[in-house]
């Protein structure tokens, strides 16, 4: 089963990116094919050095460069976002690979399951 895990929220305002993180491990362990596509807000989860304790959470966004250890590979970043929120590919962590917003339909029709929160 193909599975496309859509983060739109910051990591660390609420709980949204660390479950969908734990739903993606949980999926990729079972034997799914896991992908990860960040837009909006979801993106500032790809910026290296996140400091959780500010805001009073576990620090979970190093996580994201390990996810080759479950196979999970394919890590999408939407690039009129990135622009909109005055990001470079080059500030994200390494593997993320830039679509543009009028393929998000195309990639969400090419999962059998999108799951958001």
């Amino acid at each position: 089963m193909k599975i496309l895990i859509h983060f739109t929220h910051t990591p660390y305002g609420s709980d949204a990116s660390r479950e969908l993180l734990d739903m993606a491990l949980a999926h990729a362990t079972f034997g799914h094919q896991v992908s990860l596509v960040f837009s909006g807000e979801g993106i500032f989860n790809l910026l290296p050095d996140q400091l959780a304790k500010p805001a009073g959470r576990k620090e979970f966004t190093r996580l994201f460069k390990g996810l080759d250890l479950y196979d999970i590979e394919k890590l999408y970043v939407v690039n009129d976002d990135l622009d909109a929120l005055n990001l470079k590919q080059d500030q994200l962590i390494d593997g993320i690979e830039p679509i543009k917003l009028g393929s998000l339909g195309a990639l969400f029709a090419a999962n059998n399951q999108v799951i958001s929160l």
